[in-house]
């Protein structure tokens, strides 16, 4: 289980190096841990992620340390262990992939090893990297698999940022929800956190407990698929936040990215990518009863 330690650094701390900070005041750390620790990137002075061990710190920061599995396999000597990475297309501007399941999107408190940017970022000669950082654009959650965008350049940043904010996209998933879904179609457009939200449903197939649903979302809200279904009285299987345990779990959120279209931030033109089901849940999902009716 991850866990949180927080210092507000003595007088005495004043000028010591943050390696040897995080090793005298923070009890589970060693010299080593201290450097494992920076090296993974869950330490931050503030609000700020720090790297440098030989950082020279003040009296009065605020120092925390976010400890988590990872940091447990590297400081046993593991490491952490590369993630798959498909690419389904680069250029200078953006780069597209099909996110693995459990591969975080973006940097967490526990560190930004093993992130989808820092795995593109490693791709890269060490003096290119300092032109063309990988830049978060939108998330998917650790679980769920499927098509993401990063932006490699600010202005590519910026008009891929203002097309989520408008929704001026197309994003369509892969759900699998518990029960069979009454009707083969409709909106679902229940606030979330006060703010609009419509999501596209279409049933794909009905199985004894389970359905297959294709869900376009118009807007992008946290959560806005399970959200939306589990309210429905259909959560999606795999979701421990909001829903239960089933016979019939697949074997992690049964939630996927199946198609991303977007205009080109630069040239304009129309782009579209679609991942298939991954292995893991095409595999769950062969298995499952197909849903026989009665006339």
């Amino acid at each position: 289980m991850a866990k949180k330690l927080e210092v507000v650094l003595p007088n005495e701390a004043e000028g010591l190096r943050l390696d040897q900070c995080l090793a005298r005041y923070f009890e589970p750390l060693s010299r080593r841990g201290a450097r494992v620790a920076l090296e993974l990137g869950c330490v931050f002075v503030g609000k700020k992620r720090v790297k440098v061990a030989s950082r020279r710190v003040q009296a009065g920061q605020v120092v925390r340390v976010h400890l988590g599995e990872v940091f447990e396999r590297a400081l046993a000597g593991d490491g952490p262990v590369p993630a798959p990475l498909d690419v389904l297309f680069e250029d200078e501007h953006l780069v597209v992939v099909n996110k693995a399941p459990g591969v975080p999107s973006a940097p967490t408190l526990e560190g930004d090893v093993n992130c989808l940017p820092w795995l593109l970022q490693q791709r890269a000669p060490a003096k290119s990297q300092r032109h063309n950082t990988i830049q978060v654009v939108h998330r998917l959650d650790v679980p769920t698999s499927g098509v993401l965008v990063f932006a490699k350049t600010a202005p590519a940043q910026r008009q891929l940022s203002e097309m989520f904010k408008r929704h001026d996209l197309m994003r369509r998933y892969d759900a699998f929800v518990h029960g069979r879904y009454p009707v083969d179609s409709e909106t679902l457009s229940t606030p979330l956190d006060g703010k609009s939200a419509r999501s596209h449903v279409q049933v794909d197939a009905r199985f004894e407990a389970a359905t297959r649903l294709r869900v376009t979302l118009e807007t992008g809200r946290t959560h806005q698929i399970r959200l939306h279904t589990s309210g429905r009285g259909h959560f999606v299987l795999g979701d421990r936040r909001y829903g239960k345990r089933t016979p019939i779990d697949p074997p992690r959120l049964a939630l996927h990215a199946a198609e991303l279209s977007f205009d080109h931030p630069i040239s304009k033109q129309r782009q579209s990518f679609v991942a298939r089901l991954p292995h893991d849940l095409a595999t769950w999902a062969a298995g499952l009863r197909p849903c026989v009716t009665t006339s």
